[in-house]
């Protein structure tokens, strides 16, 4: 059962987005959906999967961009907490947020992923972004995801969310190359455990996305 007050820390963490939106210019435009009345999907079925995680698990973040899903991660009580986001601005929004809530320093890295730390990460995390630059095939697509997942030694929970093979439309942000199936996504990661959950529904949202999460069997 989650907390009784999530949706108290999600009104809080919206004011304080609708403040930051106020105040910075050129903020990406997905940041809006952290300033609606509700949380987006996503982040809500975040609370659920981790509420029942062990909070002793290191969790590491791909693409934190501001910061909201770290401010989540920490608000359920996980003691380690790491992300990353290459966007200089963001990385620095993000643990000015991260700070105002927790009172902590340098949770979110300025730099690019793969980048190699001192253990596995138990709970690995990369949502709501797509990143394929200097990519023009689903071969470089299946190579990044296999390193991504592995580089750090095998997380004991991947939470990945991809476009979904379903989004048929033209569409400059997702090309084909970086849309995958269900059946896609089990022969990438062979002699796992995997679920998945739908996200987002074209074209209700901009594009089809699928939650995976990904778990070695013998956890």
């Amino acid at each position: 059962m989650l907390p009784n007050n999530l949706e108290k820390f999600y009104g809080l963490l919206r004011d304080y987005n609708l403040t930051l939106k106020t105040q910075q210019e050129g903020l990406p435009e997905w940041f809006d959906i952290y300033s609606d009345d509700k949380p987006p999907k996503y982040w809500s079925m975040l609370a659920d999967i981790l509420f029942d995680e062990d909070k002793d698990k290191f969790v590491l973040e791909i693409g934190s961009g501001l910061g909201d899903i770290i401010a989540l991660a920490k608000f359920l009580g996980f003691k380690k907490v790491l992300g990353i986001e290459r966007e200089a601005q963001l990385s620095k929004y993000a643990n000015e947020k991260i700070k105002y809530f927790f009172a902590e320093n340098e949770s979110i890295i300025c730099d690019s992923y793969p980048m190699i730390f001192d253990r596995a990460p138990g709970i690995l995390i990369q949502v709501n972004c797509v990143y394929y630059e200097n990519m023009t095939s689903k071969k470089q697509m299946v190579k990044m995801l296999k390193e991504w997942y592995s580089v750090n030694g095998i997380p004991e929970l991947y939470i990945l969310e991809l476009i979904d093979a379903e989004f048929i439309e033209k569409s400059i942000s997702y090309p084909e190359f970086v849309r995958f199936s269900e059946k896609e996504v089990k022969m990438i990661y062979k002699d796992t455990y995997i679920q998945s959950f739908n996200t987002y529904k074209y074209p209700q949202n901009k594009s089809t996305k699928r939650m995976y999460l990904i778990r070695q069997r013998n956890k």
